[in-house]
C-alpha cells in the first residue's frame, strides 16, 4: 500500500512538472525595438502676408443721420462686397484643404 501511494505521489509530481514545463512554451516574449509612428502635425498653409486684412464694409461706415436711400445703397454695396470676399476666402481655404475635399 505504501508503494502504491509513492507511485501516485510520483505521478502527481511528474504531471505538475510537465504542466509547468509546457506552460513556459505559451509565454509570449516582447522584444523592445524602435517603431516608426507617423503623427500628423498642424502646419500653417499660408504665409502671414497671404492672409487678407480686415475689411471695412460700407454698412460699417453709416452714421445715425444717414437717409434711407444711403442705408439701402450701403447695404447693397455691402452685400456685393461680402460675396466677393467670401469667394476669396473659399479659395484660400480650398488651397489649405486636402485634395478632393468639398467646402
Amino acid at each position: 500500500m505504501r508503494k502504491q501511494g509513492m507511485l501516485i505521489l510520483l505521478g502527481v509530481i511528474l504531471f505538475v512538472m510537465a504542466v509547468a514545463a509546457l506552460s513556459g512554451c505559451t509565454h509570449t516574449v516582447y522584444v523592445d525595438r524602435p517603431v516608426e509612428v507617423l503623427v500628423p502635425v498642424a502646419a500653417p498653409c499660408l504665409a502671414e502676408s497671404e492672409i487678407p486684412a480686415p475689411i471695412i464694409y460700407p454698412a460699417d461706415q453709416l452714421t445715425k443721420g444717414d437717409s434711407d436711400g444711403d442705408i439701402v445703397g450701403a447695404l447693397l454695396a455691402d452685400r456685393n462686397q461680402r460675396a466677393a470676399v467670401e469667394t476669396v476666402l473659399r479659395n484660400i481655404i480650398a488651397a489649405c484643404a486636402a485634395p478632393g475635399a468639398t467646402l
